[in-house]
């Protein structure tokens, strides 16, 4: 049986819902022999809201539809499969009440009306909010007018009880209740207006029209008549029904249309992540290759000033002072490309030196021009003193950055742009003549150049001031020298000569 009704087992919870997906009628399904001869429904209860009130033409469904899920639960409750979606939801009820249909008893003189009323009570006295309350034709039986007045209360009350229940209608007060209540939703049993019959589909969101006028013609009944009846029902009451059906479908309008923006959102922002990373990844790949490319320019230039360094070394005598000149302008140059591949380095890495602003002794601070960390033991005005591994070092606030670990550890700091033997800021030539000191003063200052430092100290000492003197006056002759004096006596006083480079 289970096979020929394509039954499955649906998920089973202990919260009083019911979601049914493509549920059918299994006697629908015997009867008609052919399961896709039975319109699905969905539907949904318990979770967004508890109550359903449908309405729709007769012979639309409405009853099928209520009949359809009350025996589909039981069948879940009692361990059968149903013909429904794999993926339907029924929960566990502890009482499900039905009022539907024709229970007139001669027997014990109770009349259709009464008898709706007894099964009425029977919900409201004993149900709970773990109950399913199945009702067709709320308020039905009796006076019109009355009747939709009682069914009015009944559906207050029973959305006041919390209950799980479909209710169906033709009462206009009770679609505009399920309109205004956050706990109940109007449902349509739809019509197909060209070919005045009924499609048995089941439509959330808006209440549905009985078209009653349109089945009576279109099942025979005398066109005077159904004209006549017409003009009876009113323009105020045909008004109403016709708005009901309106804001009902613009409701599903925009519904429909808040789902197709909410798809095209994330789908747009699905695509705004898949460019962000496109985006991200190519910048990586973008500055890697720009890494690797300054880093072979940056080997390369290292290799040639080592060259050019050695060749000036060696070149002493003034007959190649030509020669010494234009190995010098080249050196330039190279500087020149040192900064630049330092400034780019810098924008790569992402490495920013912040200023130093309050500079403090003690403090540990990095200095720009030559590249290293030290301590600032003394601050006067606009002279700071910085003790550079046991020398002392004399500059300006403007030279001094912030001290981070990021500078030393930035990868393209690890290779100097000469070897640490070049980049002395001291040289000590006590006990020799100026002749015997030339070459090593010469090759010193180059050494300190190419290496970026813009002040030195040449220890001489004091003695008879000779030595002192030859070198001030070769100093003063260098083109490359801005200007020399004698540190503070603490620091050497005149036996030793501060140069300091030009820019």
């Amino acid at each position: 049986m289970a096979n020929n009704l394509q039954a499955n087992v649906p998920e089973i919870v202990e919260q009083p819902v019911i979601s049914l997906q493509k549920a059918r009628h299994p006697l629908l399904i015997k009867n008609l022999g052919d399961i896709k001869k039975v319109v699905p429904f969905s539907l949904k209860l318990g979770e967004n809201f508890r109550i359903m009130v449908v309405s729709g033409p007769n012979t639309g469904g409405k009853t099928v539809t209520l009949k359809a899920v009350g025996l589909l639960t039981l069948m879940v409750l009692s361990g059968l499969p149903i013909p429904a979606d794999e993926s339907s939801k029924i929960g566990i009820f502890q009482k499900i009440f039905a009022d539907i249909g024709d229970n007139q008893s001669l027997e014990n003189s109770l009349s259709t009306f009464s008898s709706h009323l007894q099964n009425i009570g029977e919900m409201i006295s004993e149900g709970t909010p773990k109950s399913l309350v199945l009702i067709d034709e709320l308020g039905s039986a009796t006076d019109p007018e009355q009747g939709a007045a009682l069914a009015q209360a009944i559906l207050e009350r029973l959305t006041e009880m919390n209950v799980i229940g479909i209710i169906t209608t033709h009462y206009n007060s009770l679609k505009i209740i399920a309109e205004k209540n956050e706990n109940c939703v109007n449902a349509a049993m739809l019509f197909d207006p060209k070919k005045h019959s009924p499609t048995y589909r089941l439509k959330l969101g808006f209440p549905g029209n009985s078209f009653a006028l349109e089945i009576a013609s279109k099942l025979g009944l005398d066109e005077k008549l159904v004209k006549r009846a017409k003009e009876l029902s009113g323009k105020q009451n045909v008004e109403l029904t016709d708005l009901l059906v309106k804001i009902g479908e613009e409701k599903a309008e925009l519904a429909r249309q808040i789902f197709q923006y909410q798809l095209k959102t994330k789908l747009l922002e699905q695509k705004i992540s898949s460019y962000e990373k496109k985006l991200k990844t190519w910048e990586e790949e973008n500055k890697n290759i720009r890494k690797k490319s300054l880093g072979e320019a940056r080997e390369f230039l290292i290799n040639l000033q080592k060259d050019l360094n050695e060749e000036i070394s060696r070149i002493k005598s003034s007959e190649k002072l030509k020669r010494k000149q234009q190995l010098e302008q080249l050196v330039n140059k190279v500087r020149m490309l040192d900064k630049k591949l330092k400034k780019e380095e810098e924008e790569i890495s992402g490495l920013k030196r912040e200023p130093l602003k309050n500079p403090r002794v003690g403090s540990t601070v990095w200095l720009n021009d030559i590249e290293t960390a030290g301590e600032i033991v003394e601050i006067k005005k606009d002279k700071i003193k910085v003790d550079v591994n046991g020398m002392i070092y004399t500059t300006n606030l403007q030279n001094l950055a912030r001290f981070s670990k990021k500078i030393i550890e930035n990868k393209f700091h690890e290779k100097r742009l000469l070897p640490k033997k070049l980049a002395k800021i001291e040289l000590k030539i006590l006990g020799k003549t100026f002749e015997e000191a030339l070459p090593e003063i010469e090759t010193f200052l180059d050494d300190a150049i190419f290496a970026g430092i813009n002040k030195v100290r040449i220890v001489h000492g004091k003695g008879t001031g000779a030595l002192r003197t030859k070198v001030r006056l070769f100093l003063k002759q260098n083109k490359k020298i801005a200007e020399f004096y004698s540190p503070p006596p603490s620091a050497g006083g005149d036996g030793v000569t501060i140069a300091v480079i030009k820019e």
